[in-house]
C-alpha cells in the first residue's frame, strides 16, 4: 500500500521518524569527531552508543505510516467535508431566521412592548381603597362556586371565567366587552388562571394588562384575612 501525499503534507509519524534518525547520525558524527581529535596513532577508549532505539523508533514508525497512512488521510478529508458542511447548514438557518425577522418587524416589538405585568396583593388593595380603582377594568376569572366561597366586594369587578371563554372571548375580540385601552387587572385563586386570561388580552392589543401575584388566596393571607381561604 503506497503513502499518498497531500502537497508538502507530513504526517505526525514521518516527522517522529526523521528526528530519530537525525538524533542518531549527529550522536556516530560526534563520537567520531572525538577519536580523531585524541591524537594520531593512539586509541581512546571512546564509547560509540549503538543507535538501536532510534532505529527501532524509525522502522515503527515507517511501519505505522505504511499501514495507517491512507486512513488517517482519509479521516482527515472526511472530518473537513463534515465541518465544512456544518458550517454551511449553520449559515443557512442564521440566514433563514433574520429574513423571517426582517418580513415580521411588528411581533418583536408587540412581544417586547406589551406584555403581562405582575402585581402584588398589597398594590391591588391600594388600588381597590383608592379613587384609581374608577380607572382599572378589574376581572375574576374564576368560576361561580368560588365566587360563592370567597369574593372581592364590588358591583365593577367583572367576572369572566376561563371555563366560559368561548362565550365571552368573541365580545373581548370585538371590543364590545372590555376596553382595550384601560388598565386591565386580572386575578383568580392563586394567580394561574388569571395569567392565562392576561397573557390572552395582551394577544389581544391591550395595552396594559396586570395579573394578581397569588390571587385572591394571597390577598386572604396578606391583606384580608374576613375572605375565606379555599
Amino acid at each position: 500500500m503506497g503513502v499518498v501525499s497531500i502537497g508538502r503534507f507530513k504526517p505526525p509519524i514521518t516527522l517522529a521518524a526523521s528526528r530519530c534518525l537525525a538524533t542518531s547520525r549527529q550522536e556516530l558524527h560526534s563520537c567520531k569527531r572525538r577519536r580523531s581529535a585524541s591524537g594520531l596513532g593512539v586509541s581512546l577508549p571512546v564509547r560509540v552508543p549503538f543507535p538501536a532505539p532510534a532505529l527501532a523508533h524509525f522502522f515503527l514508525a515507517k511501519f505505522c505510516l505504511v499501514v495507517f497512512g491512507d486512513v488517517f488521510q482519509q479521516f482527515l478529508m472526511q472530518f473537513g467535508l463534515f465541518l465544512l458542511l456544518a458550517m454551511f447548514a449553520v449559515m443557512s438557518v442564521r440566514a433563514t431566521m433574520r429574513s423571517s425577522a426582517a418580513r415580521l418587524p411588528w411581533s418583536r416589538s408587540l412581544s417586547m412592548s406589551n406584555s403581562v405585568k405582575n402585581m402584588n396583593v398589597k398594590q391591588f388593595n391600594d388600588i381597590l381603597k383608592s379613587d384609581a380603582r374608577n380607572v382599572y377594568q378589574i376581572i375574576d376569572v374564576r368560576e361561580k362556586d368560588e365566587l360563592a366561597i370567597a369574593s372581592i366586594q364590588g358591583n365593577d369587578i367583572m367576572n369572566l371565567a376561563l371555563q366560559d371563554a368561548g362565550s365571552w372571548s368573541p365580545k373581548v375580540e370585538n371590543g364590545s366587552l372590555l376596553d382595550s385601552e384601560k388598565p386591565t387587572v386580572v386575578f383568580c385563586h392563586h394567580g394561574g388562571r388569571s395569567m392565562r386570561v392576561a397573557q390572552f388580552l395582551v394577544n389581544k392589543g391591550f395595552s396594559e394588562v396586570y395579573n394578581v401575584d397569588g390571587g385572591i388566596h394571597q390577598y386572604s393571607v396578606q391583606v384580608d384575612p374576613t375572605i375565606k381561604q379555599y
